[in-house]
């Protein structure tokens, strides 16, 4: 898995051997299979699998979505979506029923407390300008 994008090589985040070398095969968006040395790669990680935040910015033929055995609080219909929309022609999805169902039933909530730390302070004023 590609880590970083390389525009000269045309590799981007997410994205064996030839005359007893080394090469690494990609297909890319206009259907083209390049080959490159594995030194030319721009930094990179070697996965079988990987997690849905991992995943992004990623498209893959297809995909296989592992959900655990029990919720968690990271499970969320647009963690789902996410996962979902990382494939191209098929993708399915292993986990029990409630469990999805409770991902499904569950909108992402931005919790880093941020806003109420910048603007809930009492000597703080908010400013809005139009420039």
């Amino acid at each position: 898995m590609i880590t970083r994008n390389n525009y000269h090589l045309k590799l981007f985040n997410g994205d064996a051997e030839a005359n007893g070398e080394m090469r690494v095969f990609f297909a890319h968006a206009d259907g083209e299979i390049r080959k490159y040395p594995p030194s030319r790669l721009p930094a990179h990680e070697i996965v079988f699998a990987m997690t849905i935040h991992k995943s992004q910015g990623s498209e893959f033929g297809a995909v296989l979505l592992i959900l655990p055995g029990d919720d968690a609080p990271i499970l969320t219909r647009e963690l789902i979506y996410t996962g979902l929309t990382r494939a191209r022609d098929h993708v399915e999805i292993w986990s029990p029923e409630s469990v999805l169902r409770a991902a499904l039933s569950k909108r992402a909530s931005r919790t880093s407390g941020q806003r109420d730390a910048l603007w809930n302070k009492p000597n703080y004023v908010q400013l809005m300008m139009s420039i």
